[in-house]
């Protein structure tokens, strides 16, 4: 099940119209988004997010492929048994009597209180402690590479962001770089509604993990990472405080067992 929209969608969700740009076949807009609608979608392989664009904080929702509200299997492990007698059925025209078959024998039972529903894998927060004015904002959805860029300027300093999800190494990235030395400051944060517990935070990671729906779902594990190439990091309890960096790199990984 994907984790995130196509852009066809984000379009006609939108009131704000995107602007075609160039060969390179994009989509920008001049603000960030508002609601999760107006997010751009990144995703390749099992993790996909929705990013928002924002300059005081910024939001990733996140996307993990196999977080379910109900642990087990999602398929019946006998259903083949029941494939030769569907396709008679749909041979003989009884396509009715063939998809209730198919139903009652390859699908999982669902119940009414919205078990076995998909689950988001929560959210990255960046705090930005710069509060100033922005101009020059653009956020851009490259389809061509399936990349976010956010570029905008703030007390005299240009910042740009590219976000993407790569299959190959099974990770979300979040990369800023400041036209100026040292002029990122923020506190980073990874959440989960309901049931997401932050188990360990460490001077440059931030651990998630739970079992979903209170132990009924599957048990899945977050790792945030941040890498910076100057400026320091240290964790607060609250999240990881940054501050006087040039380049920031933040990567998340995650799993279930499923």
């Amino acid at each position: 099940m994907s984790g995130f929209l196509i852009p066809a969608f984000i379009h006609s969700c939108t009131e704000e119209e995107p602007v075609h740009s160039g060969p390179e076949l994009s989509l920008w807009y001049n603000e960030p988004a508002e609601v999760w609608e107006e997010a751009l979608p990144i995703g390749n392989g099992r993790l996909g997010a929705m990013v928002f664009g924002r300059t005081d904080v910024e939001r990733i929702q996140l996307n993990e492929e196999s977080l379910w509200s109900r642990k087990g299997a999602y398929e019946n492990a006998d259903g083949s048994k029941a494939i030769p007698a569907i396709r008679e059925l749909l041979f003989d025209g009884k396509y009715k009597e063939a998809q209730e078959l198919a139903v009652q024998e390859l699908l999982q039972e669902r119940l009414p209180t919205g078990t076995n529903a998909y689950q988001t894998l929560g959210d990255i927060t960046i705090i930005y402690e710069d509060s100033a004015e922005v101009t020059d904002y653009k956020r851009t959805l490259l389809l061509d590479s399936a990349m976010v860029h956010v570029d905008y300027t703030r007390s005299g300093v240009d910042y740009h962001r590219e976000i993407f999800s790569s299959a190959v190494d099974k990770v979300i990235v979040y990369k800023e770089r400041a036209s100026k030395g040292g002029k990122i400051d923020c506190t980073i944060q990874l959440s989960r509604p309901g049931d997401g517990e932050v188990v360990m935070y460490k001077d440059d990671m931030i651990i998630m993990k739970q079992h979903v729906d209170n132990g009924q779902g599957v048990l899945y594990e977050a790792r945030l990472k941040v890498l910076l190439k100057d400026g320091h990091i240290h964790s607060t309890g609250f999240g990881l405080e940054v501050h006087g960096t040039t380049d920031l790199e933040i990567r998340l990984f995650a799993a279930t067992d499923y």
